[in-house]
């Protein structure tokens, strides 16, 4: 079981559609790379209830989204 994933300086463009399979993950941290969109199916991880995604490229409409798939998770968008 992955309670807890984390990538801090990996340069990804986008999150692996492998990552909704993580059905028991509680905390995802994508800092500092170059996403600029979040999956759909990201809503399918109803165990999340931390995602980092700090200094992204991800535009207000895109942050908007993902607060609405993951009501009940805290999110972190600051520096982008």
């Amino acid at each position: 079981m992955i309670g807890h994933q984390s990538s801090r300086t990996n340069q990804f463009e986008f999150l692996p559609p492998e990552i909704t399979n993580l059905h028991e993950l509680k905390v995802l941290q994508i800092i500092n790379s170059n996403v600029t969109a979040i999956p759909k199916k990201i809503a399918q991880l109803k165990n999340l209830t931390w995602l980092d995604l700090y200094n992204n490229q991800l535009s207000k409409e895109e942050k908007d989204k993902v607060r609405k798939m993951l009501p009940n998770c805290n999110i972190v968008f600051k520096k982008n």
